[in-house]
C-alpha cells in the first residue's frame, strides 16, 4: 500500500472518531504538536524509523513524552500505529490530518515565502489583498524564509502558485536577453 493511501486512511479513522466523539479540537492541537515535533527533531524522526527499536519501547518513549498534554484518543491512536509497525508514517499521518480538520472547517492553507522575516502588519496586509482578490476569508497563513528568491515574495494556496519573487524576474529577464529579436546574428 502506498504511503498516501496508509496515511490518508489512518487520518481519516482518528479524524471521524474525534469528530464522533467531540474532541477534534483537541486531537488537532494534539496531531499538529505531534507534526511540529516530528518536523523540528532529527532523534525523534530517528525513533520513528528505527526497526531496532521494539514497538512496545516506542510506545513508551511516546507516552512519556506525549500522555501528559495529548488527549486520551490521540495517545491511543499513537499506540496503535507503534503495535502497527506505522509509526514511520506519522509525519505524512498528521499532514493528512490536518488536511481533513482544514477541509472540515473550511480553512485554506496559505503559504507566503519571504527573502527575510517579515513582520506581523506586512503579513496581515497580505491577508487581506489575498481575502479581498479571492473571496476567501477563513485562511490560515504561514511564513517560509528562503533567502534564495533575493526579493519579493511566492504565495501558494491550493494548486495555484502567485511567484512575485526576484530570483523570477530575474529568470525572466535572462529569457528575454535569449529570445531578444533585436539582436543580429553573425554567420
Amino acid at each position: 500500500m502506498s504511503e498516501f493511501r496508509l496515511s490518508s486512511r489512518y487520518a481519516k479513522s482518528l479524524f471521524d472518531l474525534a469528530l464522533e466523539k467531540g474532541e477534534l479540537e483537541s486531537v488537532n492541537n494534539d496531531m499538529r504538536s505531534l507534526q511540529h515535533t516530528i518536523k523540528e527533531s532529527r532523534e525523534f524522526q530517528a525513533l520513528l524509523k528505527s526497526p531496532v527499536v521494539l514497538p512496545d519501547k516506542k510506545i513508551a518513549i511516546l507516552e512519556k513524552i506525549f500522555s501528559s498534554r495529548f488527549n486520551v484518543i490521540t495517545m491511543t491512536f499513537l499506540k496503535l500505529v507503534a503495535n502497527k509497525r506505522r509509526e514511520e508514517y506519522l509525519k505524512s499521518v498528521t499532514d493528512e490530518f490536518v488536511n481533513f480538520y482544514n477541509l472540515n472547517e473550511k480553512i485554506t492553507p496559505v503559504t507566503v515565502t519571504t527573502a527575510v522575516e517579515v513582520d506581523e502588519e506586512v503579513l496581515n496586509n497580505i491577508k487581506m489583498l489575498f481575502t479581498k482578490s479571492t473571496g476567501v476569508t477563513n485562511i490560515e497563513l504561514t511564513n517560509i524564509i528562503d533567502a534564495s528568491i533575493l526579493g519579493g515574495f511566492t504565495m501558494q494556496y491550493g494548486d495555484k502558485m502567485l511567484d512575485a519573487s526576484i530570483s523570477r524576474q530575474l529568470e525572466a529577464m535572462d529569457d528575454q536577453f535569449l529570445h531578444n529579436l533585436f539582436l543580429k546574428r553573425y554567420n
